[in-house]
């Protein structure tokens, strides 16, 4: 009798010893030499267990919840950040996120947060993404201020709370990414597996949003097209009698861009005019730029999916945007990186 009490209380411990909740913490210091300007975590964990990741970077924390089957993203934000934007149908209120993952989608298996500083008037833009291994795109979660203080990558801090999971399971990775675009690993000599977050669960909703967007401008007479080109709206604001100006061209130009949603501008030359191959730059660019010939000025409007699409490219340039642009080309000649 003893014996067989003593078999069940040594299967009871085990049992308990195998569901115990693993909480376990990972930080990270990035020296200054990296200049981090992206994190990028990942890891292996079940959608259907009880589980929950904290990544703090600086003073703001991203945070994915596994409750009873259900997926969701959190983020809070302090006073001192601003939302600038949210990905498709994230909840926003104030300076909350919040994102239900639906059913229909599998866990995701990695985060990246993107860092762009501005120094002269110190602040930075985040940019978060979550990616789907099933569908291997990313989904745009949100993007916001940080209003006082411009900053690399100083610090990064993962937090596994109530997980499940064995550690080991979890296969936890991090790196931070340098501006030349390399990798430092945080936990292994493993570099990642990288697709570009162009690739997202939402460009075709995107893509609806900003043709109808368009489209109601230009019937309510709020912009004028001369024509279009694979959903790129453009207006010959001058016709030019110059060469014709072939994409695999590189061009001379004054131009000046500027988001579609508020006016403002994010780009534009001055004094000089600057020269592109015009068929390294933006797919709006390498639609629309051809439409006139040299000596001709053009507006162009630029859907986000054939612009900048998701990415965090500028600091001025939230992702998702909509821009336009006037472009005057000054000349046009056979690039040499034909």
């Amino acid at each position: 009798m003893k014996r067989l009490l003593l078999i069940v209380l040594v299967f009871v411990f085990s049992a308990e010893c195998s569901q115990a909740q693993v909480d376990t913490a990972f930080s990270w210091q990035i020296p200054d030499s990296v200049r981090g300007s992206q994190v990028l975590v990942q890891w292996k964990a079940s959608k259907f267990n009880k589980w929950e990741m904290e990544v703090k970077l600086h003073d703001f924390e991203f945070e994915l919840k596994s409750e009873k089957g259900q997926l969701k993203v959190e983020v809070d934000l302090e006073k001192s950040h601003q939302l600038v934007s949210a990905g498709w149908k994230v909840k926003a209120a104030k300076n909350k996120l919040n994102w239900p993952i639906p059913d229909s989608l599998s866990a995701p298996s990695q985060l990246s947060i993107s860092v762009v500083p501005d120094t002269s008037i110190k602040q930075t833009l985040y940019s978060t993404y979550l990616f789907f291994p099933s569908l291997g795109r990313w989904k745009w979660i949100g993007s916001f201020l940080h209003k006082e203080e411009s900053s690399w990558v100083k610090k990064l801090e993962v937090d596994w709370e109530n997980a499940s999971e064995n550690l080991a399971d979890l296969a936890l990775e991090a790196w931070v990414q340098r501006p030349n675009g390399s990798w430092k690993n945080l936990t292994s000599k493993a570099m990642p597996q990288l697709v570009p977050v162009t690739k997202h669960v939402d460009s075709l909703a995107f893509q609806m949003r900003d043709r109808n967007l368009l489209n109601r401008a230009i019937r309510k007479r709020q912009i004028d097209t001369t024509g279009t080109i694979e959903g790129v709206y453009y207006y010959h604001l001058a016709k030019g009698n110059g060469n014709p100006v072939n994409v695999t061209d590189s061009v001379t130009v004054h131009y000046k861009g500027s988001l579609f949603s508020d006016g403002s501008v994010f780009d534009a030359t001055k004094d000089k005019p600057a020269t592109f191959p015009l068929n390294r730059l933006i797919r709006g660019w390498q639609l629309a730029v051809p439409t006139n010939s040299v000596g001709g000025k053009t507006r162009i409007y630029i859907p986000s999916e054939q612009a900048y699409s998701i990415r965090s490219r500028s600091f001025k340039i939230p992702p998702a945007s909509i821009l336009v642009f006037d472009v005057e080309v000054l000349a046009a000649k056979p690039s040499l990186s034909r």
